[in-house]
């Protein structure tokens, strides 16, 4: 309990002395609510956020260093030019919430969720991204550097300009990933090896030197091109024609990248 006060307390000293404001208790009194708060120029730094609502609120220029931040909640907030530094941020959520120029370098990010999120200039460095989730994310001139993707989940993401340098991405999951036509995204994961990633209507192509992955059916180069129209129409409803379609685009497109 006593542990607990001289943690409210301390947090409450460091923004009150950068910024002025008193943060109120949350409705239980549990912990200390930022739900709605406009923040500015402020440094939140070793103290234990754990499981505090940031829901709505308007951080600028806010930095958190060696945070404590698992199980708090981000959804619908506003971050712009944010620094999270060495935090612990498991199963954190930005649901729904606008990030702009915010970097987090160094931070344990498990299961964290952006769904619905919309990011721009946003950077990840060296962070643990295992099973976190960007579902229905827009990601705009954004950058993952160095950070483990393991098994995260990239559904009906709308990638801009974005660039995965040294990410390990091991069991990602990027069904219905879009990429513009206009904007072909140059991915560079952990073992060196590019992946381009291609919107096509109805199903999205994943392209790297070991193959080509349409939709959800993974396989290499000889085998797509060797496909009968019955087997690549055993794939999926209407896979045949779309096949037809786009064949001739994707074959030439691997080969032009990849081909040897």
């Amino acid at each position: 309990m006593i542990s607990r006060w001289w943690n409210i307390l301390k947090i409450r000293y460091q923004v009150m002395i950068q910024t002025g404001l008193w943060v109120p208790m949350s409705e239980d009194g549990s912990c200390l609510s930022f739900s709605k708060l406009t923040l500015k120029n402020l440094v939140l730094r070793d103290v234990d956020l754990s499981y505090h609502s940031f829901v709505d609120a308007k951080l600028t220029e806010v930095a958190f260093v060696r945070v404590q931040l698992s199980g708090s909640v981000f959804d619908g907030a506003r971050l712009t030019g944010c620094r999270f530094v060495e935090c612990r941020m498991w199963r954190v959520g930005f649901r729904g919430a606008a990030l702009c120029g915010v970097m987090f370098s160094r931070c344990e990010m498990l299961k964290s969720h952006f769904q619905n999120a919309r990011m721009s200039a946003a950077e990840f460095v060296a962070c643990g991204l295992t099973s976190a989730s960007f579902a229905d994310v827009e990601l705009k001139n954004c950058r993952f550097s160095k950070s483990d993707m393991s098994q995260a989940v990239l559904s009906q993401v709308s990638l801009s300009r974005t660039v995965f340098l040294e990410v390990e991405l091991m069991d990602v999951k990027i069904c219905g990933t879009q990429v513009p036509l206009d904007d072909l995204v140059s991915i560079l994961s952990g073992n060196q090896k590019e992946v381009f990633v291609l919107r096509l209507p109805t199903w999205s192509v994943t392209m790297t030197v070991e193959g080509i992955r349409v939709g959800c059916q993974a396989h290499t180069y000889a085998e797509w091109l060797g496909f009968s129209a019955a087997r690549i129409q055993n794939m999926a409803p209407g896979a045949a024609a779309y096949w037809d379609r786009n064949k001739g685009l994707i074959l030439a497109t691997w080969l032009d990248r990849f081909g040897s």
